[in-house]
């Protein structure tokens, strides 16, 4: 049972960033966040990983099961897994930074559904009525999967650097922005500069999916500052295609070996927030 519980503690060792976690706490003034990024968890149906895989399907819940089981390709049934166990886990961490829950909650007391949009929502399986004011994105690319619980509208994203981003980025990279990142980021490699800019749109994208999912270049980034461990976008919103959407949104990211890492987080309550800031 020891050695078990060990194995899983292993597996679920939190890889994300910590400086860049501690940049995007005080960008978003939200210092309870704690994004959760894990190597992808075994999923495989093989007489050697059933055993290992058992322990962590055993912390779904019976309809995420269903789910889970309904993959029939390994690949997919790890993605799955390992984006249920990553949002369980900073859902858990956010409740109790945040001092929302009164007790500590079990992986498999959280439950991660998905709404009609296809947005992820999070449902405790104790409570009568859900009273959280959370939401949570998920991700993963490549061997990782990634999520983030806050209290405000979030969008996360995790991109692992591919040369197709290259051969498409006229369909989400306007001419000024790729003027902007050269300039900007002269360090960095073109590939590198067009992943951080994909996973910046889509973790804008995800954030302002609440009230109206947006196009990537309907998403224009008109400024960028580097720090140390991270880089701050702002990004500009077309409201003349998308009226209930704020005018500006503030995107954090970051490489984590060859992938780019992006949180967005968008305060506003309501939809035509258009002179309200991110």
């Amino acid at each position: 049972m020891n050695t078990k519980i060990s194995e899983m503690d292993t597996q679920l060792k939190n890889l994300f960033p910590i400086p860049f976690k501690k940049g995007v706490s005080e960008i978003f003034g939200e210092p309870a966040l704690n994004p959760v990024l894990l190597r992808l968890l075994p999923a495989h149906i093989t007489a050697g990983q059933l055993q290992e895989a058992a322990g962590l399907t055993e912390q779904l819940t019976s309809k995420e099961s269903i789910i889970y089981n309904g993959y029939r390709l390994n690949k997919r049934r790890a993605e799955y897994l390992t984006g249920r166990i990553c949002a369980k886990i900073a859902v858990q961490s956010f409740l109790s930074q945040a001092k929302i829950h009164p007790d500590p909650l079990l992986l498999p007391d959280i439950e991660i559904a998905n709404a009609e949009n296809g947005r992820p929502t999070v449902h405790l399986l104790e409570q009568k009525t859900d009273l959280l004011k959370m939401d949570i994105s998920i991700s993963h690319s490549g061997n990782y999967g990634v999520a983030i619980a806050a209290g405000s509208r979030c969008g996360i994203d995790l991109q692992m650097q591919k040369s197709t981003l290259l051969q498409v980025q006229e369909k989400y990279c306007h001419a000024t922005e790729y003027t902007l990142l050269e300039a900007f980021l002269p360090n960095y490699g073109v590939l590198t500069r067009q992943t951080i800019l994909w996973a910046a749109k889509e973790a804008g994208k995800k954030a302002l999916s609440h009230w109206q999912m947006p196009g990537f270049l309907d998403l224009e980034m008109c400024s960028l500052q580097k720090f140390p461990d991270y880089i701050t976008l702002s990004l500009r919103v077309n409201n003349t295609r998308h009226t209930l959407l704020p005018s500006e949104v503030t995107v954090a990211a970051g490489i984590f070996e060859d992938y780019a890492l992006a949180i967005c987080l968008v305060r506003e309550e309501a939809g035509n927030a258009r002179t309200a800031r991110s």
